[in-house]
């Protein structure tokens, strides 16, 4: 993924063992400078990989090597694990004093550390005082304090509410620009790997099923299960599309579309007959029936379907530009 010329991480056919099955099977692996993002669903081997990135675990079979990029300073590896990691015997602001750098980039205090993450006025209290998403705030904002060269971050905002997780994200990424920090991180949320990764490794059962560009994997995914990794999608055949040039460049017999590529248009002459339309903050949720095979089917827009309702006729339009 990304300049392979120097991995940051050079994973070699790597099996970490588990009680019923390898948490991690015969896994190869490079991993770049940059951000990537780990995917997967619960018990996949997400943790149990950035337990390997970080030296917390110890393969029973193959080779990590690990390369700190040429920016490292003081720290080349700060590690966030999925519980936070706090020190229990420091206050909220001694977390942030106990790792900043000796020669730092930035030159910020662990005031405005605090200030950065809306800690401030919880600077002198305990871990076990905050609550589960101010601790998380806490692991961030001392992870990017420390000013290491790679972060490795175990689904960090995860219980953070959205608007201080979107608060956080653009610290984050303000982070990454200016100190050229490699990021990898874990996560459920499509949104913040859209936004912030340029790479994405895809785990199930603890195999790699997908590694590549993160574009490649919302574009032109190898399944439709994977697909849904990163947000609803629109899994059709081409003779559910009308018209040959709404489909130029799809050559496989089913394609992904997202639902921004996607629009549903009234046509007397229609196969499809509309069921229901539910419209969300995100995505419209459209249930069609195809009118001879009484085939039902369920596609997602990114607009609002105020013109069309139960009982319309319509046709799919399919952007042309997939890519």
């Amino acid at each position: 993924m990304g300049d392979m010329s120097n991995p940051v991480w050079d994973l070699r056919r790597v099996t970490l063992a588990g009680r019923d099955r390898p948490r991690v099977h015969n896994l190869t692996l490079a991993i770049s400078d940059g951000v990537t993002a780990v995917m997967g669903s619960s018990g996949a081997g997400k943790s149990s990989l950035l337990g390997l990135l970080t030296d917390f675990e110890k393969s029973d079979a193959g080779s990590v090597e690990f390369a700190a990029p040429e920016t490292a300073t003081d720290l080349p590896l700060f590690w966030s694990p999925q519980d936070d990691g706090l020190w229990p015997h420091l206050t909220v602001q001694h977390h942030i004093e106990f790792v900043l750098p000796s020669q730092s980039q930035l030159d910020r205090s662990s005031v405005e550390w605090l200030e950065l993450f809306s800690l401030e006025e919880l600077q002198h209290v305990l871990p076990d005082s905050l609550s589960q998403g101010e601790r998380s705030r806490l692991a961030i904002a001392r992870s990017l304090a420390s000013e290491a060269a790679v972060l490795v971050l175990d689904e960090p905002l995860v219980h953070v509410d959205p608007l201080h997780a979107h608060r956080c994200w653009q610290i984050i990424a303000e982070h990454i620009d200016r100190c050229g920090t490699t990021v990898v991180f874990s996560t459920h949320d499509p949104d913040a790997v859209l936004k912030f990764a340029q790479n994405v490794v895809c785990l199930e059962k603890g195999i790699i099923v997908f590694a590549g560009a993160v574009n490649e994997l919302y574009f032109d995914p190898p399944s439709k299960e994977l697909a849904w990794l990163l947000g609803p999608c629109n899994w059709l055949g081409h003779d559910d599309v009308d018209g040959v040039e709404a489909c130029a460049g799809i050559c496989r017999p089913d394609v992904c579309v997202r639902p921004s590529n996607l629009t549903l248009v009234q046509d007397s002459n229609a196969r499809f007959v509309v069921e229901s339309v539910l419209n969300a903050a995100v995505v419209t949720e459209v249930k069609l029936r195809e009118r001879e095979s009484e085939r039902r089917l369920t596609v997602f827009l990114s607009q609002r379907c105020d013109d069309v309702a139960t009982g319309d006729s319509v046709r799919f339009v399919v952007d042309p530009v997939l890519h």
